[in-house]
Formats: C-alpha cells, structure tokens, sequence
C-alpha cells in the first residue's frame, strides 16, 4: 500500500490538505516553501504592525485577492463559476477568521455604520462545536451571516474574510442552498497558493468561528 504524502507544514485549509495527496512531490515542496514563507511574513507583519491588527487583515485580503485573480485568470473552469453580486446561500454557512479580521470588521462596521445585530451574533457564538455541524444546529433564520443584507449583498463585502474570497463553485449556484437541495454535491473551484496563504494566517494568528471572533474583537475594543 502506497504510503500518504507526509505534510510538512501545520496547514489549517482543508481544501489544501484534502489537495496534498493529489499533489506532485514538485507541488508539495513548491507549497511547504510557500506556508513556511507566509508564517514568517505573517509573523513579521504582526510585529512590524504592533497594534494595528486591521491593517494586518487587509494585507493578507491584498495577497489573497492577488492570488485569486491569477488563478480566475488561466483556470479553464472560471468561466462556468456563476456566483455573483447577490448569490448568498455560501453566507449562511459557519466561516472561521482570524483575530485580525474580526477587528477590521468591527472596526470598518462602526465607520460605515452596518448595524451589527448582537444577539443574533450570541446566538452564533454559542453554536456547541465548530464547523458545518455545529452551524446546522441553529435555527435556520440564524445561520446567516450577521453581515448579510436583507437585499441578500454583503454589507462588509470590501473587507469580507478571506474565507469567502476564496471561496468559488463552479456547479449551478441554486445547489449551494442546502435547505432546498440537501445532500447535493457543490463543485468547489479552489486556488492551492490562495489556500496557502490563509491556511499559514491561521497557524500564526487566533482564530475561530465569525461570531467568537467578533465578540472578541468587541470586547477588547470595550476595554480599551
């Protein structure tokens, strides 16, 4: 039996390490390289940035949305890819952040003046567990995104995590609504290097479920 590809880094995307056995032994060293960078750039910026933990956010956001439109660029898929201004089931699915990212959130929903509804984001928080099950225990009218407009737009879209800019499908978009479909399979289209980039922000940084993070962002801002 052919031994599993051993990963060399602490890699936190799921997608990527799903990815790795799949992967050439080029590929695999070309993106161990690329996290083990990533870590130490992440863990310069934070220094380097001291208290400006939004600014650290946006620049993962920059390096992420780059390697995005790289990818978009060449991938022979892209053109099928249907979500678009509007297109919100993915918005009422669990998104882990970093601790840096709950603070630009916070902070850029105070200067554009997003009413964040914090009961709603209790409720959220108190979800037992992490991930997709945990999310499918709250009632249905709680699963969306604190974020989300009632016109189904992203009030926060400019500064939205990096989980959801990476996040594309290439399957019809009305499928990605597990209420009305459930069980049906969503074609994920994934760029490995924008993976990587988040997956080596989460090693470096605290993170966790939108919700959490929020209300700790929230609570040290009170503190201050």
């Amino acid at each position: 039996m052919k031994a599993k590809p051993v990963i060399q880094v602490r890699v936190q995307s799921q997608a990527l390490a799903k990815s790795w056995p799949r992967l050439t032994e080029d590929e695999r060293d070309f993106l161990t390289e690329m996290h083990q960078h990533w870590e130490g750039e992440f863990k310069r910026i934070d220094w380097v940035a001291r208290g400006n933990r939004e600014g650290i956010a946006a620049t993962e956001h920059s390096v992420v949305d780059e390697h995005m439109r790289e990818f978009m660029a060449t991938h022979p898929k892209a053109p099928e890819v249907p979500c678009r201004r509007g297109c919100s089931a993915c918005c009422r699915q669990n998104v882990t952040i970093t601790e840096p990212e709950g603070v630009l959130l916070l902070k850029f929903a105070e200067y554009a003046g997003v009413v964040i509804d914090w009961a709603k984001v209790e409720r959220q928080a108190a979800a037992p567990g992490r991930g997709p099950k945990a999310w499918s225990t709250l009632p249905v009218e709680d699963r969306a995104c604190v974020f989300l407009g009632d016109d189904g737009e992203c009030r926060v879209y400019e500064h939205r995590p990096s989980g959801c800019r990476k996040y594309l499908v290439f399957t019809d978009a009305a499928l990605c609504d597990v209420e009305k479909h459930p069980g049906e399979q969503v074609g994920i289209l994934f760029s490995l290097e924008a993976e990587t980039v988040a997956s080596a922000s989460l090693v470096v940084f605290d993170n966790g479920p939108l919700p959490r993070m929020l209300l700790q962002a929230k609570a040290k801002e009170t503190t201050k």
